[in-house]
């Protein structure tokens, strides 16, 4: 697994282990994975999990993480609220989160 999280691994490594079977391996690709076709994939996925990981992927897209802060799950939210690259506008939408786990994550990212 540490072969994901090196930086020095080619993204084509990173790409194939997004398909794992394994949920460790592919949660570390999609929470590292650069490809855009990949990060806009599970953005989409009915695997909540997978919709969490590529929230807190710093490569997201914003209007991907924008999408994603409507999520119905709150952990993929909460993982909204806490990417570094998450746009102002959508982390202040995310204080008012009805959940306070949630809102909480979003007003510490200021």
């Amino acid at each position: 697994m540490s072969v994901v999280t090196n930086r020095a691994t080619p993204e084509h490594v990173v790409d194939a282990r997004a398909n794992d079977p394994g949920y460790a391996v592919r949660s570390l690709a999609l929470s590292h994975t650069r490809n855009p076709a990949l990060i806009r994939t599970a953005a989409a996925s009915a695997d909540e999990q997978d919709r969490q990981r590529v929230a807190e992927n710093p490569n997201c897209p914003a209007n991907l993480l924008e999408n994603l802060a409507a999520d119905p799950a709150k952990y993929v939210r909460f993982s909204v609220a806490s990417n570094p690259a998450c746009p102002r506008h959508v982390r202040r939408k995310l204080e008012s989160d009805l959940d306070p786990f949630v809102a909480n994550m979003a007003r510490t990212r200021r």
